[in-house]
């Protein structure tokens, strides 16, 4: 692969990122969500059967336990969303 600096694992990872990110700023309507969740890395494995997301919540205010709580419990609608 001439040109390609980049290994499919971390294209992948890109597109999970940015796409997440949108996601859960558009699509997510829980009140209890700070209004800054950024998607700061995604680590996808070499067979790509998991992604580990790191989420940066910004705001004095930003309950960084619930985020992650609701995050999570919102994962089956986010994996859903991704497929599409």
């Amino acid at each position: 692969m001439i040109g390609n600096d980049y290994k499919r694992t971390d294209r992948v990872a890109g597109l999970i990122q940015r796409k997440l990110a949108e996601i859960i700023q558009l699509e997510i309507k829980d009140p209890r969500l700070p209004r800054f969740i950024t998607v700061s890395a995604v680590k996808v494995v070499p067979n790509m059967s998991v992604a580990r997301i790191y989420i940066t919540v910004l705001g004095e205010d930003a309950d960084r336990d619930l985020t992650l709580q609701i995050l999570n419990t919102a994962s089956g609608f986010l994996r859903t969303s991704l497929a599409r």
